[in-house]
C-alpha cells in the first residue's frame, strides 16, 4: 500500500480521554517514523492550542483539521488554510435550547474555549459536556431544528455520558479532510485515517483505507478495513508497523 497521509484522531485515538492525557512513548516514537515518509495529520474537535498542549513533542506534519472540521491549519507555520463559523443567531439558538436543561455553551473562539458571551468573536464551534444520555435524546431533537449546522457526540470524560457539538454545517471532517487532500494532490486511496468513535465516520469516509483502535465503538469497528489493538495495547504504533 503506497500511503502519502495519515489523519488521526486525538481522544480515544492518540490519547487516552482526559484533560491532562498524552499519547505513550511508543505511540510517539511510530509517528516520528512515519512522518519521514508520509504526512502525518490529525482530524479533531479539539483547536489547534488545545492539541498541542495534549501531543507534546508527537510529529504532525501534513495539513490538519481541528475544531471539527471548522479550521484546516498548516500545524508547521500555524497558517489557517481555511475556516467555517458559527453564526451569532446559531449559537443564541443553542444557548436557549441549554438553558432549558440548565446547561451552559463552551465555544471554541478562535481556538480558545470559552463560555458563551457577548465577547465571542470567532466562533469555531461549541459544545456542552457530559451528557446523560437520556438527556442527549432530548436536546438533539431540538438542536435538529436550527438551520445550518452539523451536530455530533463525542464520548465523554465522565463515565457513561456524551459531549454534544455543533458547528457549521459546511464545517465537518470528510469535507476538510477531502478539501486537503485536493490541495495536497494526493488521491484518496493514498490516505489512511485512524479512529475510534463515531465522530471519526467522516474521517473514515474520506480516507481510503481505515484503521479502527480495538476498543473503538462498533459502528466504526463495522467500518474499517483493519483493527488494531486497543489504546492501551498502543493501537496507532501496531498499525503504524505493518502498513507503513
Amino acid at each position: 500500500m503506497n500511503f502519502k497521509i495519515i489523519f488521526f484522531d486525538i481522544d480515544g485515538t492518540l490519547t487516552p480521554n482526559g484533560r491532562t492525557a498524552l499519547p505513550s512513548i511508543k505511540v510517539r516514537e511510530a509517528i516520528r517514523k512515519a512522518s519521514k515518509k508520509v504526512y502525518t495529520s490529525v482530524a479533531t474537535g479539539r483547536s489547534l492550542l488545545q492539541a498541542k498542549e495534549m501531543l507534546g513533542n508527537t510529529v504532525i506534519n501534513g495539513y490538519s483539521t481541528y475544531a471539527s472540521g471548522a479550521q484546516i491549519i498548516n500545524p508547521v507555520t500555524e497558517e489557517i488554510i481555511s475556516e467555517k463559523l458559527l453564526s451569532t443567531t446559531q449559537l443564541n439558538e443553542t444557548l436557549s435550547i441549554y438553558k432549558k436543561y440548565g446547561r451552559k455553551l463552551m465555544v471554541y473562539d478562535n481556538g480558545v474555549p470559552k463560555e458563551m458571551g457577548p465577547d465571542i468573536q470567532r466562533p469555531l464551534s461549541a459544545w456542552t459536556p457530559g451528557v446523560s444520555p437520556d438527556e442527549v435524546r432530548e436536546i438533539l431533537k431540538e438542536l435538529n431544528k436550527i438551520k445550518g449546522i452539523n451536530i455530533h457526540t463525542t464520548i465523554s470524560w465522565e463515565y457513561g455520558k456524551n459531549d454534544i457539538h455543533i458547528s457549521n454545517e459546511k464545517a465537518d471532517k470528510y469535507l476538510a479532510i477531502t478539501e486537503i487532500l485536493k490541495i495536497l494532490d494526493i488521491k484518496k486511496e493514498e490516505a489512511m485515517a485512524v479512529g475510534d468513535g463515531p465522530n471519526d465516520l467522516g474521517l473514515f469516509k474520506a480516507c481510503g483505507f481505515k484503521v479502527a483502535m480495538g476498543d473503538g465503538t462498533k459502528e466504526l469497528i463495522d467500518e474499517a478495513d483493519y483493527v488494531t489493538s486497543d489504546l492501551a495495547h498502543d493501537g496507532v504504533a501496531k498499525a503504524l508497523d505493518k502498513f507503513i
